[in-house]
């Protein structure tokens, strides 16, 4: 483009183009900010029991002409391009990071922070070495009982006065 002494060509002085640059930047940025998807929800990490369902959900603005893609580990999970995700019958092979990219009609695309997903046996909850001491009388009638349990084995009785610790089979057995 070739300026004259005047500073332009018709086409605008290069102020004007500046500001014209400006406010289409501006434009754009603002299109950018109205159109791209922004994830308002983001799904939670989830810890299921071999066999249990579990379900990963999302919830993205704007929420027209949007596309999904689930991702597990990074990879495309084949299918799976709406929200939820639902894990039915959950193996070890289900357990990893999931994530899911939302895109628009425009292009625009982003994708969602990580949930990770744990396939665990739970443990139940359990007694273990537990003991019990009780005393009853006065002076030398004194009587100390007690029992142990520890991982199945039979409990164990102790007398003061005899001062020899019984094995006594476990109630109900």
């Amino acid at each position: 483009m070739a300026w004259s002494s005047s500073g332009h060509d018709g086409a605008g002085t290069l102020p004007e183009i500046a500001v014209g640059t400006l406010r289409m930047r501006q434009k754009y940025a603002e299109y950018v900010a109205f159109n791209r998807p922004i994830f308002v929800i983001q799904s939670a990490s989830a810890t299921v029991a071999p066999g249990g369902d579990t379900s990963l959900t999302v919830t993205v603005q704007p929420s027209l002409a949007l596309t999904f893609q689930w991702l597990k580990d990074g990879n495309s999970i084949e299918g799976a391009t709406a929200p939820p995700l639902t894990i039915a019958s959950a193996q070890a092979v289900d357990g990893g990071r999931y994530s899911v990219m939302a895109s628009t009609n425009t292009s625009m695309t982003a994708v969602s922070e990580v949930a990770t997903v744990l396939v665990a046996v739970p443990q139940s909850g359990k007694l273990k070495d537990l003991s019990v001491l009780a005393h009853s009388g006065q002076g030398a009638d004194v009587l100390t009982a007690g029992f142990v349990t520890s991982g199945g084995r039979d409990g164990a009785a102790a007398d003061s006065r005899g001062g020899a610790a019984t094995r006594r089979k476990p109630v109900g057995g």
